[in-house]
């Protein structure tokens, strides 16, 4: 990858894959027609997923990022870098980063990259942030949730998980989350599934499909959760170019 500059593309145009492998969302990240980095379609709730795991809290306001950013200079530098190492890894089909285990974790410092190497309302919240002190037991069942959010978790099966009760298991996720840990688990499935829906194919998958995927059982509650959240359908979202 040659330096300049990061473009970022909601649910539009996609370039041709750079990365696509199971554990890092095929068409998030593309190669743009001028060889530039390109943020592609979906990328905007894996960022925001990232951005409140980092926080430490939940994201209510939309993630509103620039038209591009600088990759020539200081942050830039190492995100340049760092999608280099990326590209460089995906080459080499024998290599490790084809082992889940350590893709998964490259693609997240990816994004946390990004969050910290680009301008956005959010960002001098992370570099001031202290580092949130949550109970084991909440970062068990977050921990839980996020490794397979499609599980029909309950609270007493997360509480089982967290080695605590119910009632301590709920307190904390109150105190330090800001939300149950059901609602912690619908955001989290809610945004897996948007980031899904952005990149398959509307030929050849369906919004059914997708809600069951990521653990909804009831597909209209699926669909209005979705609209609230988002602002449109899974479906017009499944059929955005």
């Amino acid at each position: 990858m040659r330096e300049g500059p990061l473009s970022f593309d909601v649910c539009g145009p996609a370039g041709r894959y750079v990365y696509g492998l199971d554990v890092i969302p095929p068409g998030l990240v593309t190669l743009g027609d001028d060889d530039s980095a390109v943020l592609g379609p979906g990328h905007r709730a894996a960022l925001e997923d990232r951005l409140a795991s980092l926080l430490g809290r939940p994201v209510h306001e939309p993630l509103q990022l620039p038209p591009g950013n600088d990759l020539t200079t200081g942050a830039g530098r190492s995100l340049a870098r760092l999608l280099a190492l990326m590209r460089a890894e995906l080459d080499d089909h024998e290599g490790l980063i084809y082992e889940p285990l350590i893709a998964g974790r490259l693609w997240q410092g990816v994004l946390t990259t990004l969050l910290l190497a680009t301008a956005h309302q959010y960002r001098d919240d992370l570099a001031s942030r202290v580092p949130p002190s949550r109970p084991r037991t909440v970062k068990r069942a977050i921990d839980a949730m996020e490794a397979e959010p499609e599980r029909p978790f309950t609270v007493a099966t997360l509480a089982t998980i967290a080695g605590t009760s119910v009632r301590t298991l709920q307190e904390g996720f109150r105190r330090h989350v800001g939300l149950s840990p059901m609602a912690y688990l619908r955001q989290l499935r809610l945004a897996r599934a948007h980031a899904h829906l952005c990149t398959a194919d509307p030929h050849q998958e369906t919004v059914a499909n997708v809600a069951h995927r990521w653990g909804f059982a009831h597909l209209g509650r699926f669909a209005a959760a979705y609209r609230a959240e988002y602002g449109q359908s899974p479906a017009d979202t499944l059929r955005a170019p």
